[in-house]
């Protein structure tokens, strides 16, 4: 039999809190290191997804600001995407991030030795090749 009581609801909600705790630090902690973006993208969604689920949510401007950060670009890559998304919203980052760096097949691609054509390893070089 199953007893309720007031010390069990008190632990239940206790595991509750550390179960939400670690969900957003799970989702705050996370960087982009050799996944392509779309990869990067659909993580960085369920992590996401699971902090909702914890009744916390994130405004769409700092929720476009994390996924920015937590792509892991570089400076010259993040100025790009920055002034080609249009506003400061999540979908529209989200997008761009995946429109400019479709071709990226991981951030170490060049050192792991992928069969990848030249187009796609200068792409990931110069991020300015094939983007008029």
């Amino acid at each position: 039999a199953v007893v309720s009581t007031q010390s069990g609801h008190y632990a239940g909600k206790k595991n509750d809190e550390e179960l939400a705790y670690t969900a957003y630090e799970l989702f705050e902690s996370y960087k982009r290191t050799n996944e392509s973006m779309r990869d990067f993208v659909n993580e960085f969604e369920r992590l996401y997804d699971k902090v909702k689920g914890f009744n916390m949510t994130i405004s769409d401007g700092v929720l476009a600001y994390r996924i920015l950060k937590s792509a892991n670009l570089s400076s010259s890559q993040i100025n790009l995407t920055r002034a080609t998304v249009g506003e400061l919203k999540y979908e529209a980052m989200k997008e761009q991030l995946k429109k400019i760096f479709h071709s990226d097949i991981s951030l170490n691609a060049s050192s792991k030795g992928n069969d990848q054509d030249s187009d796609d390893s200068q792409s990931q070089s110069n991020p300015y090749y094939n983007h008029h």
